[in-house]
């Protein structure tokens, strides 16, 4: 009951009335969506105000308020979206309609709590979807994969042209002394790209890894969802990154598998992990040493180059990161029952952890021909419902 008492006190003064009869109401703010449509629905329930059948193209919903003596509809609209409407508009009612949205972003915050709670227990029970953040996390990964192809490309021209041999000179500094240009073009050719670019191909491989492992998890727990295991989600979600890809993919079975496997341990312990943590795990302790200088605890932790400032992610390695990561991605697109999976994903549509629901999707997953003609329709009918014409 504290609850309850608490939403009707930040609610205090919205009152409701059983009927928007004979008004005419008009929109006074449109496109709300934070908080978002169901939360103002939830308060609506709590505050036992009166719901209202669709009275309106694409409207599921309407309620009737009133506030300082003047008249209110709420309705939602399509996308999570809800909007306000009086029976008479002018200065005085905007502003109320905004102190009306202040109440309710109020309310709804409060009331988060408690309903996220009750909500979660429904995940102990897999009794729920995963939001599909497929496109948003390719984005990034595709983003970074131009740049990073660029920025090869432009170091391997620069490469090209320090080179070239000077047509104006025998070695490279005869007849240069005293001619500043000359020097500065000539040290431009031979270091410049050798101290510039390499940066710029670290820092874009770097994006690359990190979007590509962001990509990685959502997928993980995407074919963990079409794969049906029998641990919980929230065990999954505990287990480690190696654990998972050999829990959802057979790695001791498949040389294909296993070579990728190996290959992104390799680059999550050489060149993610230690940029993701700052450079700053044991490879990073430095012993000063009588007449030497600073040493490494070991001088194996040399072979890690990213350690160290004046070495950077080569061309080559650039390259063979992103080849792995690329072709793990055709494997998966190419391969069953990988392929039925990433179809689905690829709609954006999210993926239902419920078995019923799931089972019903992986009943259609017979012929790839005729999966994807059944994601077709499936895909015009979401539309139908998304824009509400159903």
């Amino acid at each position: 009951m504290k609850e309850v008492d608490k939403i009707r006190y930040l609610l205090k003064g919205i009152d409701p009335l059983k009927s928007g009869k004979g008004f005419n109401f008009e929109n006074v703010v449109t496109g709300i969506s934070d908080p978002p449509a169901y939360m103002v629905q939830f308060l609506a329930f709590v505050m036992k105000f009166y719901i209202k059948p669709p009275v309106m193209e694409k409207v599921t919903w309407v309620t009737y308020i009133r506030y300082k003596k003047h008249d209110f509809m709420i309705r939602d609209y399509k996308f999570g979206s809800w909007s306000i409407e009086t029976d008479k508009k002018d200065e005085s009612t905007i502003q109320l309609a905004k102190e009306i949205i202040t109440k309710i972003s109020r309310a709804s915050k409060f009331l988060d709590k408690p309903l996220s709670k009750a909500l979660r227990s429904q995940v102990e029970k897999n009794n729920f979807y995963l939001n599909n953040s497929y496109h948003k996390l390719n984005s990034f990964y595709k983003f970074f994969q131009e740049r990073l192809l660029e920025s090869i490309k432009d170091f391997e021209l620069a490469e090209k042209q320090a080179q070239k041999p000077s047509s104006s000179s025998k070695t490279p500094l005869h007849g240069l002394i005293g001619s500043e240009a000359h020097i500065t073009e000539y040290f431009e050719k031979k270091i410049g790209y050798a101290y510039t670019k390499p940066p710029v191909i670290t820092s874009y491989t770097f994006s690359l890894m990190s979007f590509f492992y962001s990509l990685l998890d959502f997928l993980f727990n995407a074919i963990y969802a079409f794969e049906g295991q029998k641990i919980k989600f929230t065990e999954f979600k505990k287990m480690r990154w190696e654990e998972k890809f050999r829990l959802l993919f057979p790695v001791d079975k498949n040389g294909e598998l296993n070579a990728f496997f190996s290959n992104f341990v390799k680059i999550k312990r050489e060149y993610r992990n230690p940029l993701t943590h700052g450079l700053s795990d044991d490879t990073s302790i430095l012993i000063p040493f009588p007449k030497i200088g600073l040493i490494p605890t070991s001088y194996e932790y040399l072979s890690h180059k990213i350690h160290f400032s004046h070495v950077h992610i080569t061309k080559d390695e650039a390259r063979w990161i992103m080849d792995n990561f690329n072709k793990f991605l055709q494997y998966l697109e190419k391969n069953d029952p990988y392929r039925y999976y990433f179809h689905y994903i690829e709609y954006g549509f999210s993926i239902p952890m419920l078995k019923k629901a799931m089972s019903e999707l992986k009943s259609r997953m017979t012929s790839f021909e005729e999966f994807k003609d059944y994601m077709e329709g499936y895909a015009k009918y979401q539309e139908m419902i998304m824009n509400m014409e159903l």
